[in-house]
């Protein structure tokens, strides 16, 4: 085999890992994208105040009883936070079932998509169970991503 050939094969090996890598890590890279739109969708619906029903009723002595639902069931924004916790929590799933290879490379990193997909899609479900966030911040690691985090 002369110089040039020798280069030529070098080159298309060469590209083919180049290729190789790249499909491998776009999985990698769209799951660390629906990680940290996870991550928005979870802060904007923790942060976001209830909104104000206009009228509360109020007891004769002018006191709000204690029993007053601060989320009433027709909430809207109840309503869009299932329904953006449902969309992520099968994207989610879908990641973990279509991209097999990546899902195990991302596992090994120290996430788990199928935990996060599920916790998401139960806490569409119910919004107020404080243990499917958890599961959801170990499962895709969101709590190291703030800098006050003391362990």
């Amino acid at each position: 085999m002369t110089w040039p050939e020798g280069v030529a094969v070098e080159l298309i090996l060469l590209g083919v890992a180049w290729i190789s890598f790249k499909f491998l890590t776009r999985n990698i890279r769209s799951f660390l994208d629906l990680r940290l739109e996870v991550r928005r969708q979870m802060q904007r619906f923790a942060m976001e105040p209830p909104p104000q029903s206009g009228i509360q009723r109020m007891s004769p002595g002018g006191e709000i009883p204690a029993s007053a639902d601060p989320h009433p069931i027709d909430d809207p924004r109840l309503e869009q936070g299932t329904e953006v916790f449902r969309q992520l929590g099968f994207r989610v799933l879908m990641f973990a079932h279509k991209a097999r290879l990546a899902a195990l490379i991302v596992k090994v990193m120290g996430y788990d998509p199928i935990k996060a997909g599920d916790n998401l899609i139960s806490l569409s479900h119910d919004a107020s169970l404080a243990f499917r966030r958890k599961s959801i911040v170990d499962a895709l690691r969101l709590q190291e991503d703030r800098p006050d985090n003391d362990h």
